[in-house]
């Protein structure tokens, strides 16, 4: 929020952050359990790609109906409702008797995954002071990332000798549960969005949350009147219809953000980490306990990019950020792709290590910052739910169709197509993409009030004062 204090939203932003961890962690673990699972279940490759990528696919819609959700019960009641999902998914595919029990586990917290791409970065970008909005909107993708790593950790529990694989598989995939229930005890200490109170005419309520997140009662009299002009000046676009049916500016904002929701998956990451045990093995990393080592070092690479991003997209600017970040990628996946077959773990190790923190640097994070400044407070959670939406589909299709494209096209030609949709979104940013560093949330819509092609040189020209 303009005029807030950092440190005192800090720990909110965190706490709503939390339920990302439930996708990473996901990511991680499945890596080490999807074997063990498919084994128990004995499925076929269809089914066990099904499997990886259900959570995924669930997860599109439910990120659209997150929007919604967060419009219709405030941004703190639809954390409460998602730590609660994300708590009833885990338990029913431990209990799971069945393959079909444990797709509806797996269903379930997919729709969870959902509600925790959108409803973190809204709330964080909406408490967020201008200065800091890049570093605090990426905690979500900090915490996705440290999933990941505590999920390549409890894939160590498959190494333990004598444990039974059933019993492994349903221990770490119930660890999960403890990220959410954490979540849900401290819901009740969250403020309320200013904006998303103001937005319902709460002005009073949104006035007292102001002064709890605000350093002084000066800055939170100046934030209140730039929220008010702020609704005052905003068009009423909350129906889907305004999406849906965008007007020019909109649409220039949805080419935007979900433009980077787009190329964040069209270059395989989560394929890249759900099977990279497999991935590695093509360079001749050993199987067992040192794939598992591997695949950590490569998810403490992404959580390591993860952090950085923050600051990163604060000081050299959010297009600069994807369009380095999405070059990067190209460079790496091309390199990856040619070494296929050279057998030298250590090199495939680094590659992949790079890629990661080059993906998070920019892409990773930058489709949630750009995602949730590029709109106004009218249609902001559903655009965003509608780029959380093309993530989570994408994402799914890529990791379930994974095992097939590398069986057709090969794992050199699979890398390489990854490759060649890096380098097309280099182009799409430089194109629609433009510089919001550091301005206030009702000033960054007004850069969408020009042409397309004039995006970038406008905003990396406009100077407004950071409140």
């Amino acid at each position: 929020m303009d005029g807030a204090s950092g440190t005192s939203v800090l720990l909110p932003i965190a706490i709503v952050s939390v339920t990302a961890l439930s996708l990473g962690y996901d990511e991680g673990v499945m890596s080490g359990a999807g074997l063990p699972i498919k084994n128990y279940y004995n499925l076929g490759d269809w089914e066990y790609g099904i499997m990886m990528g259900i959570l995924n696919v669930v997860a599109a819609p439910g990120a659209l109906l997150a929007g919604s959700v967060a419009d219709a019960l405030g941004r703190v009641r639809s954390t409460m409702l998602t730590a609660i999902i994300l708590i009833v998914g885990p338990l029913v595919v431990v209990a799971s008797n069945s393959f079909t029990v444990l797709m509806i586990g797996r269903v379930l917290s997919g729709i969870g995954v959902g509600f925790a791409f959108v409803i973190p970065p809204v709330y964080a970008s909406e408490l967020s002071p201008p200065k800091l909005r890049g570093r605090f909107v990426t905690i979500t993708e900090v915490m996705i990332n440290l999933g990941i790593v505590f999920g390549y950790l409890s894939a160590f529990i498959f190494n333990i000798r004598g444990l039974n694989p059933e019993v492994s598989w349903r221990l770490v995939y119930g660890l999960a549960m403890i990220f959410p229930v954490v979540v849900l005890v401290c819901t009740p200490l969250l403020p309320e969005s200013p904006r998303w109170l103001a937005k319902q005419d709460r002005w009073k309520e949104a006035e007292e949350s102001l002064q709890r997140i605000c350093a002084d009662a000066e800055e939170a009299s100046l934030a209140m009147d730039l929220l008010k002009q702020a609704l005052q000046e905003e068009s009423k676009e909350v129906g889907w219809s305004a999406i849906f049916c965008p007007t020019p500016r909109v649409r220039r904002m949805l080419l935007a953000g979900v433009g980077v929701a787009f190329f964040q998956q069209a270059c395989g990451s989560e394929s890249i980490v759900y099977y990279s045990p497999l991935i590695l093995d093509e360079y001749g990393v050993d199987p067992g306990a040192y794939t598992t080592f591997d695949t950590l070092m490569v998810g403490c690479f992404k959580l390591f990019g993860a952090i950085l991003s923050g600051p990163f997209l604060d000081l050299a600017g959010r297009r600069t950020g994807v369009i380095t970040s999405s070059l990067g990628c190209g460079i790496a996946l091309t390199l990856m792709a040619l070494l296929v077959g050279a057998r030298i773990p250590v090199i495939a190790v680094l590659l992949m290590g790079v890629f990661m923190v080059v993906f998070e640097l920019g892409l990773a994070s930058g489709a949630f910052v750009i995602g949730t400044e590029s709109y106004t407070l009218g249609v902001r959670a559903k655009a965003l739910s509608v780029g959380m939406f093309t993530t989570r589909l994408l994402s799914g299709i890529v990791s379930m169709c994974f095992p097939a494209m590398v069986e057709v096209l090969t794992m050199r030609g699979t890398l390489g197509t990854y490759a060649f949709l890096s380098f097309i979104g280099v182009l799409w940013m430089v194109m629609f993409v433009p510089e919001t560093k550091g301005l206030p949330l009702e000033e960054v819509v007004k850069l969408f009030d020009d042409e397309p092609h004039l995006l970038s040189d406008r905003g990396d020209s406009m100077d407004y004062k950071t409140i």
